[in-house]
């Protein structure tokens, strides 16, 4: 029940990386999302909420800036990389149910909790 964290790409023997016991990464999220579970009122989280978009925002800024320097660098790198990879594409419907996840949750709770 050991999971290796942190290594580097290939290193099956996680000699560069952190061994952590699921128990215990269990248990430290527990702590941190139990505490959560009993706030009533969602308003108490709309400054982090605010800090949340800055964050998003400032990530996509860096992001673009750093893919404009690589295309300016090297130019597109289109060959090698396939439309769609075949392998792994169901992979996708999980992530955007994830992804959309949160305008089905986070608009009936705005509008119930608006009065």
């Amino acid at each position: 029940m050991i999971t290796c964290f942190t290594a580097d790409e290939g290193d099956a023997t996680c000699k560069s990386g952190t061994l952590i016991n699921k128990w215990w990464f269990g248990l430290i999220c527990m702590c941190i999302y139990t505490p959560l579970v009993y706030v009533r009122k969602i308003e108490v989280f709309a400054a982090t909420h605010l800090f949340g978009d800055i964050m998003i925002i400032i990530t996509v800024v860096v992001l673009c800036i750093y893919a404009g320097i690589d295309v300016g660098k090297d130019g597109w790198k289109t060959e090698g990389i396939p439309a769609l990879n075949t392998t792994l594409w169901p992979d996708a419907i999980g992530f955007s149910v994830y992804t959309f996840e949160g305008i089905g949750v986070i608009l009936p709770i705005m509008d119930i909790t608006e009065n």
